[in-house]
């Protein structure tokens, strides 16, 4: 591989080195589905699969792309990279403070304070 195929058009992959919208739009989602995958206790392979497609191929592109001296595919490999990292934590701690609003409620909900019997003294 030279520089040359490097700098070449390559519409298979370039969405490793161009990112958009719906690049970030994978990492919020592979933040939400590893956080998920944690926090329930189910760990599978979805949430693996999630975040390995958001950074391996940006991070072995950006790699590549330092070997072989293509600084301009190797600033947006690194925006990539960079998006993808911010967009997977921000993901995943909206996800976990959601988690968090929810299971405060439902505990509220489900153990709401028990009347005392009409016969105890101490009601008022």
């Amino acid at each position: 591989m030279t520089v040359a195929d490097l700098s070449r058009e390559r519409p298979g992959t370039a969405f490793i080195y161009t990112p958009d919208r719906r690049s970030f739009i994978v990492a919020l989602i592979a933040g939400v589905a590893g956080v998920l995958s944690l926090t329930s206790g189910k760990t599978g392979g979805l949430a693996g699969v999630f975040i390995s497609v958001t950074t391996i191929p940006a991070a072995a592109n950006t790699a590549l792309a330092f070997a072989l001296g293509g600084w301009l595919e190797l600033r947006g490999t690194a925006t990539q990279l960079q998006l993808n990292i911010t967009g997977m934590a921000l993901a995943g701690w909206a996800t976990l403070a959601l988690q968090g609003t929810v299971v405060a409620r439902s505990a509220r909900v489900s153990s709401p304070l028990r009347p005392r019997p009409v016969d105890d003294p101490r009601r008022a």
